[in-house]
């Protein structure tokens, strides 16, 4: 159970002490889809990444990988694995952290170092 709150806590932005786990299995493995789905998605985009960063967008390479590019090569990829589920299958809560994470991102280009 720890193990599974530890990662859980990862990707909601809770102390792994705040999270109560679901009782009933149902709910765990509804967790446990999520942690699957987030790692697989942190491959595909470190996947691209190292292309990108190899061969660069115009096949040169580049030390300089603008987010845009890399956003393009992913949302194939992304497109395969589930990342989220329904607003239905999460609390309140961990919607409104998750919001609250993702409120203070600026929507301008970004490089990548």
């Amino acid at each position: 159970m720890a193990e599974l709150r530890d990662q859980v806590s990862q990707y909601i932005g809770f102390e792994p002490n705040e999270i109560c786990l679901p009782i009933i299995e149902e709910d765990k493995q509804v967790f446990r889809k999520i942690i699957v789905d987030q790692e697989k998605m942190t491959d595909i985009v470190i996947d691209d990444y190292r292309f990108l960063l190899q061969y660069g967008h115009n096949g040169k390479g580049g030390e300089f990988i603008h987010i845009g590019w890399l956003l393009a090569c992913t949302v194939a990829d992304a497109e395969k694995v589930l990342i989220t589920f329904p607003p239905e299958d999460l609390s309140k809560k961990v919607l409104d952290c998750i919001q609250k994470r993702f409120e203070e991102v600026p929507l301008v280009p970004v490089l990548i170092w």
